[in-house]
């Protein structure tokens, strides 16, 4: 496709603003839905509903207002809209089936649709097509109408929404191990029988079944969300290492969906270490496309100048050398959280060591990135990778001694309750779960914070000329 081409297709309606729009309202909502219904809040319908109605209303109303169509608003927001409908109907899913009131009951329950189903989806899906064209009606016409940006500008801002997509997932995956949650459901492939996204609401009530199921829904979201990325990627972009590199994101996000379902299959403790490193190191990957991806990052060469390059060929082979520092960090904290004090005492200790090494390196290789120019666009970039580097991996060592005061090694291992104990498993520590899962989720955005050094580093490296082949 050539660049034209793109380009029209990503001012028209149905390109780039529809799926920015679309996935970034989507991934909104379900985080909302998450809070909502966490365990110690269970927000009430009335109250849970109002809030994700507003969140879709806002989300379309900013996002039409973000892509400058001016009249064509109505139409971008109506079909973003549809679009965040269709993804939602994942959650919406659970409310469309039987609702026994206890998973003894799933045998006969199971996938069993209420009689007006259909009818629930088809509204639904017109009420958000409705919400969208009235929210980019509304937003258009808040904003003058301008340039939205070319294909490649969408398609980097997509990448983006999809990076962070990741975020949410690695979060709840941390709470599911963190409160012992990870055998709650006894089947892989489905939940107590039921196709995920068809898991009755009603048996969500149970905190660990709660967080078990909402870290494989997110999977599935996931799954979806960077399939569509790997999609317009191959319109758009017309770099082929960038498509490629799209699509084996996806089958890592498949393969980890695989590996989880193989760690609750088989109940195996050193496949749920590579379910959580595995998962760190997709999100990096998804990081490092999506900067790549960026207008800015394509324009870079033609705006460098001599003291950004020299910085950035310093920082270089420092970030690379670092993110596999942090790698390791990453692997002994896995195998500590996942095997326990019995057989990872070892691996704590040689995490609680390896800490002050990578803490050291991290705060270099911020330095180095620092020494890009204040001049020039591309300095400034770097040097804001620089500073997130500092404040993240100073943040995530805080949390490390907070995380370890909270659950010395001290403390017996906690059994992970099979679904035939929850009734008599042990209640959640939430204010250790809330620490150590936070520890966690920090340490992936510290990976992938030093993974964006290493891809703007290389680029801003390089002599003066437009990789886009």
């Amino acid at each position: 496709m050539t660049q034209a081409s793109s380009d029209d297709l990503t001012r028209s309606p149905l390109g780039g603003p529809v799926l920015v729009t679309g996935v970034g309202v989507t991934v909104a909502m379900w985080i909302a839905w998450f809070l909502l219904h966490m365990p110690g809040v269970r927000a009430d319908a009335s109250i849970a509903t109002p809030i994700q109605g507003g969140v879709l209303l806002l989300g379309l109303g900013l996002g039409v207002a973000r892509s400058g169509h001016g009249r064509a608003g109505w139409l971008i927001g109506l079909l973003a809209g549809l679009l965040a409908g269709a993804l939602n109907l994942l959650l919406l899913g659970m409310q469309l089936v039987e609702q026994p009131e206890t998973t003894e009951q799933m045998g006969e329950a199971a996938n069993r649709l209420r009689p007006n189903a259909a009818l629930v989806i088809v509204g639904f899906l017109v009420a958000c097509a409705v919400a969208g064209a009235i929210a980019g009606a509304v937003g258009a016409a808040l904003r003058a109408p301008r340039s939205g940006g070319d294909g490649q500008r969408w398609l980097g801002r997509l990448g983006v929404v999809s990076a962070l997509s990741v975020i949410p997932l690695l979060a709840v995956g941390g709470a599911v191990t963190s409160t012992e949650s990870g055998m709650s459901v006894p089947d892989s492939v489905t939940s107590y029988g039921a196709v995920s996204f068809l898991f009755p609401l009603s048996l969500m009530g149970e905190d660990r079944i709660f967080l078990e199921h909402s870290h494989r829904l997110l999977g599935s979201l996931i799954g979806l969300v960077t399939f569509l990325w790997a999609v317009y990627t191959t319109i758009v972009d017309r770099r082929k290492g960038m498509k490629i590199g799209v699509w084996i994101l996806w089958l890592f996000v498949v393969l980890q969906g695989i590996a989880g379902a193989r760690r609750v299959g088989a109940d195996l403790s050193w496949m749920a270490v590579i379910h959580g490193v595995f998962g760190q190191i997709t999100f990096i990957l998804a990081a490092g496309l999506a900067a790549a991806q960026m207008r800015g990052y394509i324009d870079a060469p033609d705006l460098l100048e001599d003291e950004t390059r020299k910085a950035a060929k310093r920082a270089r082979k420092f970030a690379v050398i670092t993110l596999v520092a942090v790698l390791i960090q990453l692997v002994f904290g896995a195998l500590y959280r996942h095997l326990g004090v019995e057989k990872g005492i070892h691996s704590l200790y040689a995490h609680i060591g390896w800490s002050f090494i990578v803490f050291a390196m991290v705060i270099v290789n911020g330095i180095l990135c620092m020494k890009g120019s204040r001049e020039s666009k591309p300095g400034r970039t770097l040097r804001r990778v620089g500073v997130l580097q500092h404040g993240l991996v100073a943040w995530q060592f805080l949390l490390g001694w907070a995380a370890l005061g909270m659950a010395p090694p001290s403390k017996a291992d906690r059994p992970i309750p099979s679904a035939d104990e929850l009734a008599s498993a042990p209640p959640i520590q939430a204010v250790e779960a809330i620490m150590t899962t936070a520890h966690q989720a920090s340490g992936a955005l510290v990976f992938a914070a030093v993974a964006l050094a290493v891809v703007w580093s290389r680029r801003l490296s390089r002599d003066q000329e437009r990789d886009r082949t």
